[in-house]
């Protein structure tokens, strides 16, 4: 169970089993659905004789002590568990076998290595941008948020992203960080509407 072949021959079969997931799409025929069904069947027996064969020949305690093999046993589990379901959770569940393979490539293990490092640092950068994020949704509730933009006729602006109070306004900066929309929401930011000036709904030359 340690040996090469052993190893290739499994990630080759979880290369086939991703392979048969990412065929599944809407309005498919049924007799792809059960070709599905059947060959989801297939490879959990595939994967159980694999974690039977790896107790047997490591025995209980070596084989758990290894964390890769903890986990390979856990999406085992979730897999039987799985079988007689149906919809977007039994998909989503068979979709995670797919990180059997990170165990089996040393590439994509140095990757998630470096991205469990880096943690810290990224979680640091959130702060800062969750931080610049509160600054410039306040400094935009104060300058933009008496534009009226319920009339349609301000494009950039709309119920779910505008500068009528922080949480909105907050919405309208993640999409503008997108660059989504960014040049419709300088304009509607800047346009001065016919009559704004008589409620003070005006835009301003700062956007």
């Amino acid at each position: 169970v340690n040996s090469n072949t052993f190893e290739i021959f499994i990630s080759a079969i979880i290369v086939a089993n991703i392979a048969i997931m990412a065929t599944e799409h809407y309005q498919q025929a049924d007799i792809w659905t059960l070709v599905q069904d059947t060959a989801n069947h297939c490879f959990v027996a595939i994967f159980a004789i694999e974690a039977a064969m790896k107790l047997l020949g490591l025995g209980l305690k070596p084989y758990f002590y290894e964390k890769w093999n903890a986990f390979d046993f856990l999406l085992l589990i979730l897999s039987v568990v799985s079988m007689p379901l149906q919809g977007p959770g039994a998909s989503l569940l068979r979709v995670l076998r797919s990180f059997r393979l990170i165990n089996r490539s040393q590439g994509l293990r140095h990757c998630l290595l470096t991205m469990l490092y880096a943690l810290p640092t990224l979680i640091n950068i959130i702060q800062l941008m969750l931080l610049i994020f509160f600054i410039f949704g306040v400094m935009g509730v104060q300058l933009f948020g008496r534009i009226d933009y319920r009339d349609g006729r301000l494009p950039g602006l709309n119920a779910n992203a505008n500068f009528s109070n922080l949480y909105h306004a907050l919405v309208l900066l993640f999409t503008a960080a997108t660059t989504e929309s960014m040049p419709g929401m300088m304009v509607a930011c800047h346009t001065k509407l016919p009559g704004c000036e008589v409620d003070n709904s005006c835009g301003s030359m700062v956007a």
